[in-house]
């Protein structure tokens, strides 16, 4: 006759060891999402605010360029893309330049062509957006910099893009946003 497998119990220390363990995983499971998420928002928002800077130091690069390339008959220019204020805008901005660039920060950066409708002169005006590489990836935000410097930033949304006409109010420099 064939024998009869012997029944073996699991011992009691390790389900109750299961049960702890289980009840642990369920209560700390919670806090360590939310502390994670919060460690995410904190790197996403300063992502935001180092671009946000270097977007100003953009518009200050390009007064820089315009002063540095004055014509003898008095004309100047601004910089018509990025990669020309090599040396004067941050190198992480330049590598990020246009759709094939190597995201900085979780930006690609690329000028604009039209302010309020108007193609740029590149002579009396300059405009550049920033847009996450990948949208809430970390961040949601676009950044837009215009002749007047100011640095507006905006959630245009999932494959939005880069910001070909920028809506500044083509009053004059000190009234864009």
């Amino acid at each position: 006759m064939p024998q009869e497998p012997e029944s073996r119990s699991v011992p009691r220390w390790l389900v109750w060891l299961v049960i702890v363990l289980g009840l642990a995983i369920l209560i700390l499971l919670p806090a360590v999402l939310m502390t994670l998420a919060k460690v995410r928002g904190a790197s996403a928002a300063q992502d935001e605010a180092t671009v946000r800077e270097a977007m100003a130091r953009y518009a200050a690069a390009q007064v820089e360029y315009r002063r540095d390339h004055a014509q003898p008959d008095g004309g100047s220019t601004y910089a018509a893309e990025l990669p020309m204020l090599r040396g004067l805008a941050p190198d992480g901005m330049i590598a990020a330049w246009g759709p094939g660039g190597t995201p900085w920060r979780g930006y690609l950066f690329r000028e604009a062509k039209s302010i309020d409708g108007v193609p740029i002169e590149w002579a009396d005006d300059f405009a550049l957006s920033a847009v996450p590489a990948r949208y809430g990836q970390p961040s949601r935000l676009s950044f837009i910099v215009v002749t007047g410097g100011t640095v507006r930033d905006e959630d245009r949304g999932a494959g939005a893009g880069f910001v070909e006409d920028c809506r500044c109010a083509r009053a004059g420099a000190d009234a864009r946003r």
